[in-house]
């Protein structure tokens, strides 16, 4: 009987400590909680003590901060010189990023898988060969007087002859009847999620009350039912058919894009990859001309929201195919000009709280924790010519991996010494390009040994280019702009430039030769608006650009219009044999 009672009250000293820990452990996670309840209100959240530490950071510093990226790969639109002088040199480069190349045309990529896969560079008598590229296809998108033309559409000139009305009217019904079409898919999308929004709140007392009849592991049946009808996983939403099902074809995200097409066909390129790009993308231009940004952020990339980040870039090497290399190895680049890059990263404003919405948050602060204190800083809104900006992590890691490739000599600049950087080349480039394209002669044709009457036609040019960039508002308050942009500096710049180059053939002279399209538009066309806009008439360049483009037409029509002859012509005329 002793022991049974001995026994009997071992159990019960051994049940009040267990009682009595257990409540211990119970209050210790209670105070774990409440601490950390406290902490979370007094400490800010993750994304603004980062943020505040990026600002609190020197330039120099926020220069060499790791960069923590989701994707390392670099996509490449343009697959002409230029473009695969940047994709050699890249895959050069120790630990070099995965380069993709997006062909625009079938042809290219039936030549890649048919050949060596590599893009050889010529520099001097040297010969590089680099492979390790992948390439895709990207999908057709037809625009025809600005706007984009669905699979299956008709044409812009059909319509125009079926109804009697001119193109470019026929275009404007058109981009309305698109725009409403839009307008009312975005109202049905609204809808829709409003009404799913209704049901969900509907549905959720209903979901609690049966949440407390059941146990925590059949909790999550219920709630995972509910959320099936609202997808917002981003990687499993289709963003855009077009294209899908043919090889090659892809429509994962495109993280960093560098663009070295021609500035005519930019819009077009980017409006087959649009679906692809989001806010956190960032998209290098490497082209001549200015104005192409406007004309992409007007068509292609309209609302501010979900616009990429630009980075733009001035590059001055010189690159260069052969015809008659271009047949037999499309893939074959001639490093004709050693250069640099300059780069910078355009702005992307973001909006700044204002004064009275700090102190209404310390305000509240106040209210519901008398211990608590918000301090109340002046925003860079409060300082002129100062503003936050906050850049995504692929437009730094675009910059590093250029900067860092020996053979591109790329720098980085400010955005504004970036701008009187592309004033210079643009300058030089609207006497060269017009004038060796009108006379169908090499760069050295423009200097004054060869003839003085075209150095006064270059003077009357640069009369309204010097007007035009001295008066930009951009660089009203930069020193020194009435001498950098003066006519006769600019005559200097575009004087070293052509002996420099004298037996090249500059890009716009090609283009015409082939009844191209050429960039006249966004060099001399960029000019001529931007005089218009500050009220200066600038008819020479007008009349270069117009005489450009007719040339071109010109050109254009005797290469479709002529006859191809093939073999001997033995008989037919004496006199050719």
């Amino acid at each position: 009987m002793e022991a049974q009672a001995q026994a009997e009250n071992d159990r019960r000293h051994n049940e009040e400590e267990e009682a009595v820990s257990q409540e211990e452990a119970e209050s210790d996670e209670e105070g774990n909680e409440l601490r950390e309840r406290e902490l979370r209100q007094h400490l800010p959240d993750r994304e603004a003590f980062e943020r505040s530490v990026q600002e609190s950071m020197s330039p120099i510093d926020r220069q060499h901060a790791p960069i923590q990226l989701a994707d390392r790969r670099i996509h490449i639109i343009g697959t002409g010189s230029i473009g695969k002088l940047v994709a050699h040199a890249l895959r050069g480069i120790p630990d070099p990023p995965p380069i993709t190349l997006l062909f625009h045309r079938y042809k290219l990529l039936q030549a890649w898988n048919k050949g060596r896969k590599v893009i050889t560079v010529a520099d001097g008598e040297a010969e590089v060969p680099r492979g390790g590229f992948d390439v895709e296809l990207r999908p057709m998108v037809t625009r025809q007087h600005g706007i984009e033309l669905q699979r299956g559409q008709n044409s812009v000139w059909d319509m125009a002859d079926s109804t009697g009305m001119l193109p470019h009217n026929v275009a404007a019904i058109v981009k309305q009847q698109q725009a409403g079409q839009k307008a009312a898919a975005q109202e049905e999308t609204s809808r829709q999620e409003e009404s799913a929004q209704e049901q969900s709140i509907q549905e959720a007392p209903a979901q609690e009350e049966h949440v407390q009849e059941i146990s925590a592991e059949e909790d999550s049946e219920p709630q995972q039912m509910a959320s099936e009808p609202i997808d917002t996983n981003p990687q499993s939403i289709t963003m855009n058919p077009r294209g899908a099902g043919l090889p090659y074809v892809k429509d994962d995200m495109i993280h960093n894009l560098i663009v070295t097409t021609k500035t005519v066909t930019t819009v077009g390129a980017l409006a087959s990859v649009k679906h692809r790009l989001n806010r956190n993308s960032t998209i290098c231009f490497l082209q001549n001309g200015m104005g192409v940004i406007d004309v992409v952020n007007e068509q292609v990339f309209p609302n501010e929201a979900t616009r990429p980040t630009y980075v733009q870039g001035v590059i001055n090497h010189g690159a260069n195919t052969p015809p008659e290399k271009a047949e037999s190895d499309p893939f074959y680049v001639i490093h004709a000009g050693h250069g640099t890059i300059s780069l910078a990263i355009l702005p992307r404003e973001e909006p700044q709280p204002t004064p009275s919405d700090t102190a209404a948050e310390q305000s509240e602060a106040d209210l519901s924790n008398p211990t608590s204190f918000v301090p109340i800083t002046p925003s860079s809104a409060d300082v002129p010519g100062t503003s936050q900006r906050h850049y995504p992590e692929t437009a730094r890691y675009i910059i590093r991996t250029l900067t860092r490739t020996p053979a591109l000599a790329a720098v980085g600049y400010t955005p504004l010494d970036l701008l009187q950087l592309q004033l210079e080349k643009l300058a030089v480039n609207s006497i060269i390009n017009p004038l060796t394209a009108l006379l169908d002669a090499r760069n050295g044709a423009v200097l004054g040994s060869s003839s003085f009457h075209l150095v006064r036609t270059a003077r009357m040019l640069l009369a309204e280019t010097s007007l035009v960039m001295r008066s930009l508002p951009e660089l009203r308050h930069l020193p020194n702009v009435e001498w950098r942009f003066s006519a006769k500096r600019l005559e200097k710049l575009y004087t070293i430039v052509a002996k420099k180059t004298a037996g090249n053939v500059s890009s716009m002279l090609a283009d015409v030769r082939a009844g191209r399209r050429t960039e006249i538009e966004y060099i001399n066309g960029y000019i001529v608006r931007r005089g218009e806009e500050l009220g200066v008439k600038c008819v020479v360049n007008y009349s270069f650009m117009q005489m450009v483009m007719g040339k071109k037409a010109v050109v254009a029509r005797e290469v479709r219009d002529e006859v191809p002859v093939l073999g001997k012509r033995s008989g037919l005329n004496p006199d050719c044999e």
